[in-house]
């Protein structure tokens, strides 16, 4: 009977026949040779009924066969399992996803979770559920994803427990997770993230809750009130950036807020929700306070000129000066929140005025745009590259220490080093001068920029093409 049922597999009306016999093909031997016959043949017909097959045995070891050939096969067996998989999978093959869920291999355990995301049965999410504390944290994070794309109600708690995961993966992935369920619960915790250690958590929390929209603004109103300084800014930005008409009189209280910054980004919050939200603002604004009249400057003068003015440098397409400013401020605020370290290099390109007076500024030009672009190539995605002006750059390194901004800066001086900008017959060198410190408790942003301004011209007066670092 065995060795019929594995001989006759391709035949439609032979396995269908023996269908009811299949699971009898329980031993690993058994379960071999029908891998075989997926792997072995081109017949689309044999190969859905190979892979029905250990979806009808439906035990543990034919359900690892499975998996091994969704994580390793070629392409088309992956899609041919996949499709089967959804049409066929049963009772049995649930249970056995569900126990190697649990295996001690993280690698099945990932790719359990990933087929029991695919059936649509409460035993199947409770188990996708339980990954969410699996101790990998690519399993919980992927755990995370499939309950948000399922949008299950039952998902809610777990996955607002998940936002005090150790990993902050995961815990974007949850957020990301809860946005997509939009329950009340799921935006309130998202809420509370935007206060959260790790910046890319935050971002996303923050960009969540931009995707959610209107229906977060009854939340968005109350956060208005958090205890957190934090919370409440990002609360009145993202209600300006939504438009939510309701949110006029709460963000009208907010310009009274102690903190700065939240009173500023419910001024700008409130430009965008039209003609009701003028007049009430102006007449806020005519308080004699001196701090509400710079408030309202920032908030309708000031902020005509930002909106018209590019934060990019239009030459170099790195950071202009303004938002290097504004980045500058933002990582200063971290460093007194969360005790994080910063660095900063400033730069300067040597003989830059020769050039432009001998090649002329169509060449100075290109000088500028190579080493803006170097800069950029050789830095971390977190690092931010900024033109103070003229040929000075200055590139903000979060959560660097010295060590690390020596290498960085010793890396883009000898990098730079090796550019050679082809004029006719002539090749122009390019060297910068570099100088390099760490933020100290008592710095200010001017403090900083000084001392590193300092250290570079200490770079040019001991012959340029160097760094120096304190």
């Amino acid at each position: 009977m065995r060795d019929n049922i594995l001989h006759f597999l391709g035949e439609m009306g032979v396995f269908n026949f023996l269908r009811p016999n299949l699971h009898i093909l329980k031993s690993k031997e058994d379960i071999k040779k029908i891998v075989n016959a997926i792997k072995s043949t081109k017949d689309e017909n044999i190969r859905s009924k190979a892979v029905e097959a250990l979806l009808e045995i439906g035990n543990e070891k034919a359900v690892k066969a499975l998996i091994e050939m969704v994580n390793k096969e070629e392409k088309l067996i992956r899609q041919k399992i996949l499709e089967t998989f959804e049409k066929v999978a049963n009772e049995r093959v649930r249970e056995a996803l569900i126990k190697v869920s649990r295996d001690s291999n993280s690698d099945f355990r990932l790719s359990a979770i990933f087929l029991l995301g695919k059936i649509k049965n409460e035993r199947a999410v409770e188990a996708v559920i339980q990954a969410l504390k699996d101790e990998d944290e690519v399993v919980r994070m992927k755990a995370a994803e499939i309950l948000g794309k399922q949008k299950s109600e039952r998902a809610v708690e777990p996955l607002i427990q998940s936002l005090r995961d150790i990993d902050w993966g995961v815990r974007e992935k949850a957020i990301e997770a809860l946005g997509d369920i939009k329950d009340k619960r799921a935006v309130e915790a998202i809420i509370k993230t935007l206060s959260d250690r790790n910046t890319g958590v935050r971002l996303k929390a923050s960009s969540s809750l931009r995707k959610i929209g209107k229906p977060a603004a009854k939340s968005l109103i109350k956060a208005l009130k958090n205890k957190s300084e934090v919370v409440r800014a990002e609360a009145a930005e993202i209600l300006g950036e939504i438009k939510e008409k309701e949110a006029t009189e709460p963000l009208i209280e907010a310009l009274k807020d102690e903190n700065w910054e939240v009173r500023k980004r419910a001024a700008l919050a409130l430009r965008n929700l039209g003609e009701n939200a003028v007049e009430p603002l102006i007449d806020v604004m005519e308080s004699e306070d001196e701090e509400i009249w710079a408030l309202r400057l920032s908030t309708f003068e000031r902020v005509k000129e930002l909106e018209k003015t590019a934060h990019i440098d239009t030459l170099t397409q790195v950071a202009n000066r303004r938002l290097t400013e504004m980045t500058l401020h933002a990582k200063f605020n971290e460093i007194d929140r969360y005790s994080l370290t910063l660095g900063i290099l400033f730069i300067d390109i040597d003989h830059f005025k020769k050039i432009n007076d001998e090649y002329g500024h169509d060449v100075g030009d290109r000088v500028l745009q190579i080493v803006a672009t170097t800069l950029c190539e050789h830095t971390r995605k977190s690092d931010v590259v900024g033109r103070w002006g003229g040929e000075e750059f200055i590139v903000i390194l979060p959560h660097t220490n010295r060590e690390e901004l020596l290498s960085t800066a010793e890396r883009l001086c000898k990098t730079i080093e090796g550019s050679v900008l082809d004029v006719g017959i002539k090749k122009i060198r390019v060297t910068i001068s570099v100088g390099g410190t760490i933020a100290r408790p008592n710095d200010t942003i001017e403090t900083l920029v000084k001392r590193a301004d300092q250290l570079m011209y200490r770079s040019k007066a001991t012959g340029r093409n160097r760094v120096t670092i304190d």
